[in-house]
């Protein structure tokens, strides 16, 4: 009975470890290098890795795991990664490409190069995730030029508010002189 309940123990996958590891792996991501994380979907595992490549070509395995519950790695792993790689990058490239046997390839490419790369996984599936990268890329988008012209606002405002004053102290001065005499 103790080995049963030592074997569940063991099989107990570490998804949200995992996710913390990817997600330090794109915070390391500069102008130098590259952060590649790639999700390779098979029958019954998916394989996870996340390899870093400097400017020179030279590159290093950083993260490398397997698991064998599909469905939770998408939405324990991929999902909030994806998420999290939207909101921190601009995405430059979703695209979607055929696989073999009702499956599809999802490649998420930022702006500094960074990527995502989600192989053999089901077409419906990679369709959602592909729609999701859409809707969130479009949100975080319209919040940037909004924020922009918040700032350009409070500037106007401030540069208004001083001209005022500039005026006003103009015209006391040149009252002042005539209702001293």
């Amino acid at each position: 009975m103790e080995e049963i309940e030592l074997l569940e123990t063991v099989e107990q996958e570490p998804h949200k470890e995992c996710l913390e590891d990817l997600s330090a792996c794109l915070k390391q991501s500069t102008k130098e290098n590259s952060i590649v994380i790639k999700f390779v979907v098979e029958s019954k595992c998916c394989h996870c890795n996340a390899i870093e490549y400097d400017v020179d070509g030279s590159n290093k395995k950083v993260e490398d795991k397997t698991f064998s519950e599909i469905d939770k790695v998408i939405s324990m792993i991929i999902e909030p990664l994806i998420q999290q790689f939207i909101k921190t990058n601009k995405i430059m490239i979703n695209n979607i490409l055929p696989n073999q046997k009702n499956t599809s390839d999802l490649k998420i490419i930022s702006e500094d190069n960074d990527m995502i790369n989600i192989i053999g996984l089901d077409e419906n599936e990679i369709i959602r995730l592909s729609e999701m990268v859409n809707h969130m890329s479009k949100k975080e988008n319209e919040t940037l030029p909004q924020q922009k012209i918040d700032e350009k606002g409070v500037g106007n405002v401030l540069a208004f508010i001083i001209s005022i004053l500039v005026i006003g102290v103009i015209l006391f001065g040149m009252l002042l002189p005539s209702v001293t005499r």
